[in-house]
């Protein structure tokens, strides 16, 4: 990935974001533009990592729209990103599975609600046993199974739970959501692809959006 490539896209999308947002969101036209502009990084192919730093960058800027709703900042999130993934020309198997994370760091970045199963901490540090009873009613609650549609809530969930203890750093409270995450996707199955393949592809990520939320 180029660096000075990226400067460049992020000042061309900052100019952009300025002139298009309207009540109604974004146009096709303009969201056609954004994905142009967001490109020029990936020319040398797209990896998992790359739809976060799309999303970040979109996210940034979104920050500054208070005119555009929670609606069309997720729409207009994964219309771009799954252009970017289309223009790519990767294999279908990989394209397809790219497609799947997009509504799912699209909710993330931009949640409507906190998940209302969240256990809250009773103790002011982390303890091994509240991280295990947190672990254990997350799991309870997806009955083993780990769908697409569970991503967002699962990640939003670890990352809620953690960021509830005061005396961590920003870098422990990171940890204490990637263990709960971690261990959720060790201990359930998906019904999309093998578990060997999901669940790296999971935790890449997953965790990299927690990183991102904790230094919010």
């Amino acid at each position: 990935m180029n660096v000075r490539y990226i400067a460049l896209s992020m000042a061309a999308l900052s100019l952009s974001l300025c002139s298009i947002a309207t009540a109604q969101g974004l146009s096709k036209d303009r969201i056609q533009a954004l994905v142009e502009d967001l490109e020029h990084p990936f020319l040398d192919g797209f990896q998992w990592e790359d739809l976060i730093a799309v999303s970040i960058a979109l996210e940034t800027h979104f920050a500054d729209m208070p005119e555009l709703t929670l609606r069309e900042k997720r729409d207009t999130l994964q219309q771009v990103l799954n252009s970017i993934i289309h223009r790519r020309k990767l294999s279908p198997a990989k394209e397809h599975v790219l497609r799947y994370f997009t509504p799912g760091i699209a909710y993330v970045l931009f949640p409507s609600s906190i998940d209302e199963t969240l256990i809250t901490p009773t103790t002011p540090s982390s303890k091994e046993q509240e991280i295990l009873q947190a672990t254990e009613a997350l799991l309870d609650n997806l009955k083993g199974k780990l769908g697409w549609k569970d991503i967002p809530s699962c990640i939003l969930y670890a990352y809620n739970f953690s960021s509830n203890y005061p005396a961590l750093s920003q870098t422990e409270k990171a940890h204490v959501a990637k263990k709960i995450l971690g261990e959720v996707i060790d201990r359930t199955d998906t019904p999309i692809l093998p578990d060997c393949i999901f669940d790296e592809v999971f935790k890449r990520v997953g965790y990299a959006l927690i990183d991102h939320l904790s230094k919010r």
